[in-house]
C-alpha cells in the first residue's frame, strides 16, 4: 500500500515504485488506497508528477494534485524527550521591604556601666544671658539657669545645655501666722416684699443699709 498522511485537509500519498515501468500499477494502488475517490473530478496524470512528488487529495475526495512533499507540513510527531535544564537566569531586582515583624522577647539585663563623673553646680543664674563668658578657665563648670530649669556646662568655648533638671517635690511648709483682724463690717437689714409693696414705700425707708428682696 502507498504511504499516505494528512495535512491541512489533504491526504498526501506517495506511490511506491522504483522502476518507471511500474508507475501505472503503483498509481492504481494509489487510487485504490484513497477513500471517496468516486467524487474525484480530474485525476492528474501520472506523467505530470515530478520525481518525489506526492498526490494531494482533499478530504472530500473531489480534487487531487501533485505536490512537493518538502513544502507540506507533516503530522505532529510524538513528544520528544525533556530537554536539559537551562542556565541560571540573571538576578532579579530587590523586592519591596516586608512588613515589620512582631516584637521580640525582652533581652537579658546588660552589665553595669562604669561609674559616671559627678558634677557640682557652681552657681545659679536667672537667665542664659546671665552666664559668665565661656573661657578655658571655666571648662567643666556647671551653672543652673533658674528661668528655664536647665543645667549648662562650659566646654571651654561655649555653654552646653545639659537638659532640664527638676528635683522631687519638697515637703509641705509650716502654716503661716494669723493675719490681723479685719475691720468691723456694716450691718444691714433685709426685707422681703413684692414689687408693688416696694414701690409703695416712702422714700425715707429705702436706705442703703436695707436690702430689699423682691418676690413675685
Amino acid at each position: 500500500m502507498p504511504e499516505s498522511y494528512r495535512s491541512n485537509g489533504h491526504d498526501y500519498t506517495v506511490p511506491q515504485y522504483t522502476d518507471p515501468a511500474d508507475a501505472p500499477k503503483a498509481f492504481k494502488d494509489l487510487v485504490d488506497s484513497i477513500p471517496n475517490l468516486t467524487n474525484l473530478s480530474g485525476m492528474p496524470p501520472v506523467g505530470a508528477a515530478a520525481p518525489g512528488e506526492v498526490l494531494a487529495v482533499n478530504a472530500a475526495g473531489t480534487t487531487a494534485e501533485w505536490v512537493d512533499p518538502t513544502t507540506v507540513p507533516g503530522l505532529i510527531g510524538p513528544q520528544g524527550p525533556q530537554g536539559l535544564d537551562g542556565p541560571e537566569g540573571l538576578q532579579g531586582p530587590q523586592g519591596a521591604d516586608g512588613a515589620p515583624g512582631p516584637a521580640g522577647p525582652q533581652g537579658p539585663a546588660g552589665p553595669q556601666g562604669p561609674q559616671g563623673t559627678s558634677v557640682t553646680v557652681k552657681t545659679a543664674v536667672a537667665t542664659v544671658g546671665d552666664l559668665p563668658a565661656a573661657t578655658p578657665a571655666l571648662n567643666g563648670e556647671v551653672h543652673f539657669v533658674t528661668g528655664t530649669g536647665d543645667l549648662y556646662i562650659c566646654d571651654g568655648t561655649a555653654w552646653v545645655d545639659m537638659g532640664h533638671v527638676a528635683g522631687p517635690q519638697g515637703p509641705k511648709g509650716a502654716d503661716g501666722s494669723a493675719g490681723p483682724a479685719g475691720r468691723d463690717g456694716t450691718s444691714v437689714t433685709a426685707r422681703v416684699m413684692t414689687l408693688a409693696s416696694y414701690n409703695a414705700l416712702p422714700v425715707g425707708q429705702k436706705t442703703p443699709d436695707t436690702i430689699f428682696l423682691l418676690v413675685r
